[in-house]
């Protein structure tokens, strides 16, 4: 329990007292300080959205943990609408230089019912264990996907002195029963070790239309 509230502590007192600049290039390495913007989204591969467009349109999409809005501009690339999700803190921060027609929210009340995804890059990864089965599981009823690039493991639990324990994020997923598996990008789903971040599609178990 110890390393779950430094993790939580760490992570609040980072947002506020870090400097734009820094905390962005903490989030991602491609952000550049003159643009004040990113480079570099996460892009979810082709097949996937295939699949997804063969039985749903693309019109609106989470972009859960959306920072200081790394990913933004490419799922407005492809969806009518992007809904923008975060603590309150980084909410603040990211209001600075969002765009206008940004639609951003920190409370869970301020979801739709009807989305098309669930877009998540490497945030998941970084919440306490019991966060991330509340969130997965309330969103099911309102998104038909979910799209998540991740590494195997959760650091809450997880002993880094001697980089053993964790908890796995697929375990996490599957102890909701809300998510079908549709593909992975690779065999590193069940490690509890292992740094490769990799594609993963889910489809609602929960959510019909």
């Amino acid at each position: 329990m110890n390393n779950l509230k430094y993790q939580k502590d760490y992570w609040k007192s980072f947002i506020t007292s870090s400097q734009e600049d820094m905390l962005a290039k903490d989030l991602n390495s491609s952000w550049d300080e003159n643009s004040k913007s990113y480079s570099t989204p996460t892009e979810i591969p082709k097949p996937y959205l295939d699949y997804i467009k063969q039985d749903i349109k693309l019109i609106k999409v989470i972009d859960f943990g959306v920072g200081l809005g790394r990913n933004q501009q490419y799922l407005k690339s492809i969806f009518n609408e992007v809904h923008g999700f975060d603590l309150p803190e980084m909410i603040e921060k990211y209001k600075k230089t969002a765009s206008k027609d940004s639609k951003l929210i920190h409370d869970v009340s301020e979801f739709d019912d009807n989305y098309s995804l669930l877009y998540e890059t490497t945030v998941f990864q970084h919440m306490p264990p019991d966060e991330v089965i509340f969130y997965l599981t309330y969103l099911s009823y309102r998104t038909k996907y979910y799209f998540s690039h991740t590494r195997s493991y959760n650091d809450f639990f997880r002993n880094f002195k001697n980089n053993t324990g964790g908890v796995n994020i697929y375990h996490l997923i599957m102890a909701t029963n809300c998510w079908e598996p549709i593909s992975f990008s690779n065999n590193k789903i069940n490690s509890l070790n292992d740094e490769t971040h990799y594609f993963a599609l889910y489809k609602s178990k929960n959510k019909n239309a």
